[in-house]
């Protein structure tokens, strides 16, 4: 789907009566114009002004169209660490949710030496989240939430490589060599005694609200089922660029011992340390999964704009050394 669908004044005007048909619901009302700060192929949000503060609305393109029912499961099971909908419509993929308050990255912007205490208390909430869904996986692949358990791995590989836009070298590269190492990896993580469970695939101080001490992670539009441990791959990767770090420095070693305490019941922490190496591999292969389900219906211009993000991955992925 292009993105210019999302500015298109009749969309516009849809979307606007049915914010205002479910704000009467509410009890609430829109007090002006809408803003729209981000307009993308897979999704745009508007920021809506009501007579008891903002409300968003998020509208997602058919490839990330799961995240309302993603949303619903989650505040069903943690209501208290998820922004749960005021509304929705499966539909057409609308989410109305309410202000969460400020990023996570606009604060530290004001509070750089908070930054890494409060990524500690955030990661103690989101494996709560994690753990939490666990029993409830089985009602997230329901909702439409990607598939990225250990046994779905061999057939995303699969769809990767029937991909005709892959280059030759890489397409070799990756039958040869990256097909056979994620196959083993997988293998060895369906033998973890952590669950399968959420994993949002894109965790970063810009998708982290906080309002008081209160955090609450947000935009599930790249979150799959499949091992919590792979939320670390984009996580280690966004810290260590932001905050001028080594991905495996101290300050992140000391961040995903936080992490993995919060899982010390189920194995011992060198277990757990195995685990979250296997995880982070397989989980670069849901990255270049949910790139492609983002540009699903995209412009080719679109399509050339976005194809750093896609094939960047793949290459990531194959000049990664498999755990063990």
């Amino acid at each position: 789907m292009s993105a210019s669908r999302w500015l298109d004044p009749s969309w516009r005007a849809r979307a606007l009566q049915w914010v205002d048909d479910r704000l009467a619901e509410l009890g609430q009302a829109r007090t002006g114009e809408p803003e729209q700060p981000h307009v993308r192929p897979w999704a745009t949000a508007l920021r809506v002004p009501t007579n008891r503060g903002p409300v968003w609305l998020k509208a997602s393109a058919e490839g990330t169209a799961y995240e309302h029912g993603l949303l619903q499961v989650l505040a069903d099971v943690a209501p208290d660490l998820v922004l749960a909908p005021l509304a929705g419509d499966p539909q057409r993929a609308w989410s109305l949710l309410p202000d969460g308050g400020t990023t996570l990255r606009a604060w530290l912007a004001e509070h750089e030496d908070e930054r890494f205490r409060r990524w500690a208390e955030v990661l103690r909430e989101h494996a709560a989240l994690q753990r939490a869904t666990a029993p409830a996986a089985d009602r997230l692949l329901t909702a439409g939430t990607p598939d990225l358990r250990p046994t779905a791995v061999a057939g995303l590989v699969e769809s990767v490589l029937a991909d005709p836009s892959i280059d030759v070298s890489s397409r070799r590269r990756a039958e040869r060599e990256w097909s056979q190492h994620m196959a083993e990896v997988a293998a060895a993580l369906a033998d973890s005694a952590v669950p399968t469970a959420i994993q949002h695939d894109d965790l970063h101080d810009n998708n982290v609200l906080l309002d008081d001490s209160t955090y609450r992670v947000f935009d599930w539009g790249d979150a799959s089922v499949s091992h919590p441990f792979g939320v670390f791959l984009v996580f280690r990767r966004a810290l260590a660029n932001s905050a001028g770090i080594e991905e495996r420095g101290p300050e992140l070693t000391r961040l995903q011992d936080t992490y993995l305490e919060c899982f010390s019941d189920l194995a011992p922490q060198s277990e757990l340390i195995m685990d979250l190496r296997r995880a982070e591999y397989v989980a670069g292969l849901g990255r270049i999964c949910s790139w492609r389900r983002a540009l699903l219906g995209a412009t080719p211009e679109e399509q050339a704009e976005w194809a750093d993000a896609d094939s960047g991955w793949l290459e990531i992925c194959l000049d990664r050394a498999p755990p063990p």
